[in-house]
């Protein structure tokens, strides 16, 4: 799970042989081996993502107005 402040970029590597997707609420990228996409977050919800050709589940992405942090 990864908590991000809204209008924030997330980034996915493809760093594996083969094909992978980065799938999620409003966004659908196809990664070859090598390639990247990023994608900017700008309303504040939880984000769930996949990889579509493998069937995983592997993350969250929490955006936020503001960090606990800040």
């Amino acid at each position: 799970e990864v908590h991000i402040k809204r209008g924030s970029f997330v980034r996915w590597i493809n760093r594996d042989e083969n094909s992978h997707t980065a799938s999620g609420a409003g966004f659908n990228a196809v990664l070859s081996s090598g390639d990247s996409y990023i994608h900017q977050f700008n309303q504040s919800r939880i984000y769930k993502y996949s990889d579509t050709y493998s069937g995983i589940q592997p993350g969250t992405i929490v955006v936020q107005d503001y960090l606990q942090n800040e």
